[in-house]
């Protein structure tokens, strides 16, 4: 790590050391903006105008969705702005310029009074707000796993220039004196339970996990991946028998769709081609 992404990373460090919870669940105004434009998109809510969807690979997180977000990116922040200015949304942390203008970068919102901002506007988040707030949990979660080991640590009387060599690695442990080693081991002992903990609690929740429901975006180009394969194979979705040879070609393969289902799904196909034209 190069001198200028240290100093970038202690700058943001100063930062988060400023906001409550060091800016867990809160987000400035201009990754709210994106991440509620994002998230839209992602909700097949909005289009993103220049996105090359050949080249794109279905991570939300691309540059170029950020890139092709940009000008409803910057109408949302223009209205978070305003919000914030009028009281309509309440920030955790305000900066101002001399003119009394918000600086957005450094203007933060916590994502309970984001949601019920949204949600006065009759907008509910989307999934990919969901997977913000899932990933913000699990940043929680490390943080009071780190608090605990610190404190642990300290009480066997560690000090902190060695606490940090033995969790991240030292360059000369020659130099440890004996009694510094089986603290040293203790700590380290003591981490491994942690992990261990922590382990037991991620297959946990993998054994747990259900599966999401598809967005709207991602139904639209599965449909009209459908379409294209009914065109391939001579199959016309509104012609009479479709949805009967459809439910034979699923009992041929082991995995029977009932004729009913199948049919739902071919009524959809015309909206979903209609939308990824436009």
């Amino acid at each position: 790590m190069n001198d200028e992404s240290i100093y970038e990373l202690e700058e943001a460090a100063m930062e988060l050391v400023t906001l409550e919870n060091f800016g867990v669940w809160q987000l400035s105004l201009v990754e709210a903006a994106h991440l509620i434009v994002r998230d839209m998109w992602y909700g097949g809510e909005i289009e993103a105008e220049g996105l090359d969807e050949e080249a794109y690979e279905g991570d939300p997180s691309d540059p170029q969705v950020r890139a092709a977000l940009a000008e409803p990116a910057g109408i949302f922040l223009a209205r978070l702005i305003k919000a914030v200015d009028i009281g309509r949304l309440r920030a955790s942390k305000i900066k101002r310029n001399f003119d009394e203008e918000l600086i957005a970068s450094d203007t933060y919102v916590k994502s309970l009074d984001l949601i019920a901002w949204l949600e006065e506007r009759n907008h509910e988040p989307g999934e990919l707000y969901s997977d913000w707030e899932e990933s913000e949990n699990h940043i929680a979660f490390q943080i009071c796993e780190e608090i605990s080991w610190l404190r642990s640590a300290s009480s066997k009387n560690l000090n902190i220039h060695l606490r940090h060599e033995i969790r991240y690695g030292a360059d000369d442990s020659t130099a440890l004196t004996h009694s510094e080693l089986s603290k040293a081991y203790k700590a380290a002992t003591l981490e491994i339970h942690h992990l261990r903990e922590r382990l037991a609690q991620a297959e946990l929740r993998r054994n747990e996990q259900v599966d999401k429901p598809i967005s709207q975006r991602h139904r639209r180009t599965l449909l009209t991946i459908i379409a294209a394969l009914c065109q391939e194979t001579g199959l016309s979705p509104e012609r009479r028998g479709t949805s009967q040879r459809i439910k034979e070609m699923t009992e041929n393969i082991g995995a029977p769709v009932d004729d009913q289902t199948i049919r739902q799904v071919i009524a959809a196909i015309p909206d979903a081609i209609e939308s990824r034209q436009r």
